[in-house]
């Protein structure tokens, strides 16, 4: 994958990075959504100015990482195992930036380790479905899980990978790109993802978020829709929080769901710059 071997892999409490080195102070982690590879950020750290080290994981379960041990997991599971790879790696304070369901993640880490988190971008954020432990999973959620498993991981990234990009038809290689990594994703971690994605709700652990929070969405966003992202921002800025706490929103044009890859210079540019101001 081009853009891939300019970076070093790290391993860490079972769970693989792509690692960017930079100042060790200043420590940025990078979590993907569910059709996502720590190796979607390659271009995005191909443009990232150069300081802060970054660690863009593979999520548990995905390409070798250890999975989580909940067959049903939540959001929190993923944060756990975020926490249990920083403390390996002795690493106590980080800006993270979550993509779709890796906002989630992003957002329970906010929630339960508030002393281990600076800052927090949320890019094209799902919010969840709040779907509690005890129900079954929404139907729509069902079904995914089945298409995956009855399709096979390679036809499943073949017939969804379009929807990610907005004009898919004018940017071929970011659909390529979308769908080879898709394809890489089995079954069982797939599964595991769905029922975080089930019961995470990102609007109302956002209410007590103390820290600086970015929001950036893809203008033609048909997955996240930006109506959502809009809601998230509201609840931001509605939530009682320190004087010196604040929030900020970008919306990128001509992008879909995979603004990162559409646009991966404007995206690196607003969150580096986000991240790189002092707390």
């Amino acid at each position: 994958m081009k853009g891939v071997k300019k970076f070093k892999t790290m391993r860490a409490a079972g769970i693989d990075f792509l690692h960017r080195p930079g100042n060790l102070e200043h420590t940025i982690v990078l979590l993907h959504g569910i059709g996502g590879r720590a190796t979607s950020f390659a271009q995005v750290l191909h443009h990232w100015p150069e300081g802060a080290q970054i660690l863009a994981w593979d999520c548990p379960g995905y390409g070798k990482s250890s999975a989580v041990v909940e067959a049903a997991p939540t959001p929190f599971s993923y944060a756990k195992a975020l926490v249990e790879a920083l403390d390996e790696l002795k690493i106590q304070s980080v800006d993270v930036m979550g993509q779709s369901l890796g906002a989630l993640f992003a957002g329970s880490f906010a929630t339960h380790f508030p002393e281990r988190l600076r800052r927090l971008a949320l890019m094209c954020p799902a919010l969840g479905y709040q779907t509690r432990p005890s129900v079954m999973i929404p139907i729509a959620l069902a079904k995914r899980i089945e298409d995956h498993e009855t399709e096979g991981p390679v036809a499943f990234a073949a017939s969804r990978a379009s929807r990610l990009v907005h004009a898919g038809d004018g940017k071929p290689e970011v659909v390529k790109l979308i769908e080879t990594t898709m394809a890489t994703i089995g079954s069982a971690a797939h599964k595991q993802a769905v029922y975080a994605l089930a019961q995470g709700d990102l609007i109302r652990e956002a209410e007590s978020w103390q820290k600086p929070v970015m929001v950036i969405a893809g203008a033609d966003d048909i997955i996240t829709p930006l109506s959502g992202t809009e809601r998230l921002f509201s609840t931001l800025r509605a939530r009682k929080r320190d004087p010196n706490v604040f929030e900020q929103m970008s919306i990128v044009g001509d992008s879909g769901h995979a603004v990162y890859l559409e646009h991966p210079t404007e995206v690196a540019s607003l969150v580096a710059s986000f991240f790189a101001t002092k707390a």
